[in-house]
């Protein structure tokens, strides 16, 4: 109630939330809303009703200003049941379907309840009942829809602000997404944390259809559930990756391991280091056997320090080349290779950006071999070796332009 842009002592009859209203009955001061307890005010014989405008309402959380303004007795609801004994209570419909409203009867003439926040849950229907988000994207505007879908990707969460926006796929990739504009938690409670709404969740929301700058999105949302994606990264037999964590990732006791890379301008070197909990939304380094690897979920954590490691949330086209180097493995070399000029660098790939593309190496190896690592960095020189300049290993007959120890030489 406190956002609504209320004015203190002034008496008001209703108040709109996403995808239902909220109306107040009773004397002349019921419904009246005071900066003191931040809430509307409901007194002895007065009520207040929720009636959904979508579809019907399962679940209620009531937030009061106080254990002494609040309702003491599970029977002032019209139907239902009203958990009490908090100032935060909550209602459940004894029909599973839900109920198109509910009352609640202030019965005492010496109290007053002041009512500071109401979440709403609606009745989620059965999967027969929920579209795609390919199907939502046919829909003209204004259209309500009821999506069960993936998160493909997020924008960057700005603490400033209590919302998301974040981007739904039928199959979890980028290829036909559409929009979730100022997407709000469970219950419409407020974002405050990255960590919230992730890529690969799967999500049922209700929202209304809307074209903006040709673009179909979904506003005035409501998330109705969510069931957590898991990280599980993919290592091949190169023993290394790169992987974009979607939550914080505990890899402590984990079987792979983490690292940051950082790139050094002044030595054109690339170095590898340890470490043990890393943030949603990080590109990092992981050794490992090969093989596929569920990683374990933290508690939110700081960033990490020493990380040049970068990633596009959807295919970026390489501008300039031996400018963005990616994890690969040529021959027996893994290391940091240079993508060429109009390659694709693909969503979530992790890499490094080297400015100065005429100091850039055709390799910054990692490891020295694949099968026995013991150091982040190999510098030495790497006599012998030869490179094309796509930053493939070439062998010694190999004619033409080839790069040796980061120079170039022709081959004849």
């Amino acid at each position: 109630m406190s956002q609504q842009g209320y004015t203190n002592g002034t008496q008001y009859t209703e108040t709109k939330g996403i995808n239902c209203t909220i109306t107040y009955a009773g004397s002349e001061n019921d419904g009246r809303y005071y900066n003191e307890g931040k809430g509307i005010r409901i007194y002895g014989g007065g009520s207040f009703t929720v009636s959904s405008t979508t579809k019907k309402i399962t679940n209620l959380t009531l937030t009061f200003s106080s254990i002494k303004n609040c309702p003491n007795d599970a029977n002032v609801a019209s139907t239902g049941k009203l958990k009490v004994g908090k100032n935060i209570q909550t209602w459940k419909s004894s029909d599973a379907a839900g109920v198109e409203s509910v009352t609640f009867k202030n019965p005492y003439g010496g109290t007053q309840w002041r009512l500071q926040k109401v979440a709403v849950t609606y009745y989620k229907g059965e999967d027969s009942d929920l579209t795609t988000v390919a199907d939502a994207l046919t829909k003209d505007d204004g259209t309500v829809v009821y999506i069960k879908a993936k998160v493909a990707r997020t924008e960057t969460y700005n603490s400033s602000y209590k919302y998301l926006n974040y981007y739904l796929s039928d199959d979890g990739t980028n290829g036909t997404t559409i929009e979730v504009f100022k997407g709000l938690g469970l219950n419409n409670a407020e974002i405050t944390s990255a960590d919230q709404i992730a890529r690969g969740d799967e999500v049922i929301i209700s929202g209304t259809t809307k074209t903006y700058n040709n673009t179909k999105e979904l506003v005035n949302t409501t998330l109705l559930s969510l069931t957590e994606g898991q990280d599980a990264a993919t290592i091949t037999d190169a023993g290394w990756a790169t992987y974009v964590t979607k939550r914080t990732v505990d890899f402590s006791n984990a079987d792979v391991k983490a690292f940051t890379a950082k790139y050094d301008a002044t030595a054109n070197t690339i170095t590898l280091t340890p470490v043990t909990t890393v943030p949603g939304n990080t590109a990092i380094v992981l050794k490992g056997n090969a093989g596929t690897y569920t990683l374990t979920h933290a508690e939110s954590t700081d960033a990490i320090s020493n990380n040049d490691l970068q990633f596009y949330t959807t295919d970026k086209k390489i501008t300039a080349a031996k400018t963005t180097y990616v994890l690969a493995k040529n021959g027996d070399v893994c290391g940091f290779y240079p993508l060429a000029k109009d390659e694709t660098l693909g969503a979530y790939k992790g890499y490094i950006y080297i400015k100065d593309a005429s100091a850039a190496k055709s390799v910054y190896a990692i490891g020295g071999t694949t099968t026995n690592i013991n150091n982040a960095l190999i510098n030495n020189a790497q006599r012998g070796i030869r490179y094309n300049l796509n930053g493939q290993r070439v062998c010694d007959s190999y004619k033409g332009v080839v790069i040796e120890n980061g120079k170039k030489l022709v081959v004849k």
